[in-house]
């Protein structure tokens, strides 16, 4: 599944913060400066903030060095671009942000670090622990309900954690979020709960979960 987002309708590309970045006034160079961060390439990206480049620097699509960064799971670049005040609540094009990056790619570190910066956790959207939920990363789900995630947040098509959990056929996310309190009896857009995602993907272990859940 391509990160979700064939549940998301993106939004309008975020051209602003490319346009506005400072990487071509300084001499550097658009093509190097992301593909130094895409490699976590610590030096260069050093480099590039002492000659003036703004460490919230973005691609057209709004993915910033930080986003980079905590999706490729580079602590010490994240630490670095933190250092440089690049901002943490910042969303792209697609609607992610650095935390929910980190969240869906299994980064547990950097997503403790970025909460430790501000990082929101319940935003309007998709969040991260809907994130962490679909790639079933039960150290980030725990660590993220422990900081106060809503369990049922829902994404603009009433996407939740648990139909991404049960989707995705990872039955011990299942069971977190449902010792969390997650609501097993939400319905999306279409009309589909989390146990119908869970039987037309033949997870029959997650039906079962499922059916066992107390109606609230």
């Amino acid at each position: 599944m391509n990160r979700a987002r064939t549940f998301r309708r993106p939004f309008a590309y975020a051209l602003a913060a490319w346009l506005m970045c400072p990487a071509f006034a300084s001499g550097a160079s658009y093509d190097e400066l992301f593909a130094a961060a895409k490699a976590g390439d610590r030096e260069a990206i050093s480099r590039f903030l002492g000659a003036g480049v703004a460490a919230d620097a973005a691609d057209q699509s709004g993915t910033t060095l930080l986003m980079f960064a905590a999706q490729e799971g580079r602590a010490d670049l994240v630490d670095l671009l933190l250092e440089g005040k690049a901002r943490v609540n910042i969303r792209n094009a697609y609607g992610d942000s650095a935390l929910m990056l980190a969240a869906l790619n299994g980064h547990a570190q950097i997503v403790h670090r970025l909460v430790r910066s501000g990082a929101q956790i319940n935003n309007d959207g998709w969040t991260a622990l809907i994130y962490a939920s679909t790639a079933g990363h039960d150290d980030i789900v725990r660590l993220l309900l422990a900081l106060g995630a809503q369990v049922d947040a829902r994404a603009p098509n009433g996407t939740t954690a648990l139909m991404m959990a049960a989707r995705g056929g990872h039955g011990s996310t299942v069971r977190l979020l449902l010792a969390a309190g997650a609501d097993a009896d939400l319905r999306n857009e279409d009309g589909a709960t989390a146990m119908a995602w869970a039987a037309a993907r033949n997870h029959s272990d997650i039906v079962e979960l499922l059916q066992a859940a107390p109606f609230k």
